[in-house]
């Protein structure tokens, strides 16, 4: 690929995957958007949100950050977002729709991103939709096991 040409989709800085670090963003295991700042567009999503997401790359080119949240969770991020924060620490579970529309919970950490003198949004997810499933029925055959042993004395 010629570096002069390339572009981020926007059309008016170098492509992120003439850098260095584009190996290391696609291969990380969590999934992992570059975002423009400003617009919250998603510049480019690595190998593991287009499995996790099940979007293409392509697909992911055409759609907002913010497209991803469920409603209740769109609103109380754009809340935030208006609030003048750059980086959004993991402080909750968020909901995100994956493309059949069945739902990630997801701890998101977002942060500035300085490559090749232009400043993105980097948007890294940890799934955590087992681990609540898991608690849930932990939680559940807990009490199953509670009530069985009320009932026994």
């Amino acid at each position: 690929m010629d570096e002069t040409a390339a572009t981020d989709g926007i059309g008016t800085t170098p492509d992120i995957r003439t850098s260095g670090y584009y190996n290391l963003f696609n291969s990380n295991p969590f999934a992992t958007f570059v975002l423009d700042p400003e617009s919250l567009k998603v510049i480019e999503a690595n190998e593991m949100a287009v499995a996790q997401y099940q979007f293409s790359r392509e697909e992911f080119m055409q759609m907002s950050w913010p497209d991803f949240f469920s409603p209740e969770d769109r609103s109380h991020y754009l809340k935030k977002r208006t609030a003048g924060s750059l980086c959004v620490p993991r402080e909750r579970v968020w909901k995100h729709l994956k493309k059949d529309t069945s739902i990630l919970s997801l701890e998101i950490t977002e942060c500035p991103l300085h490559v090749l003198n232009k400043t993105y949004l980097i948007a890294m997810t940890h799934d955590v939709t087992d681990e609540l499933r898991a608690k849930e029925l932990k939680t559940k055959l807990q009490r199953q096991l509670f009530d069985a042993k009320k009932m026994e004395t």
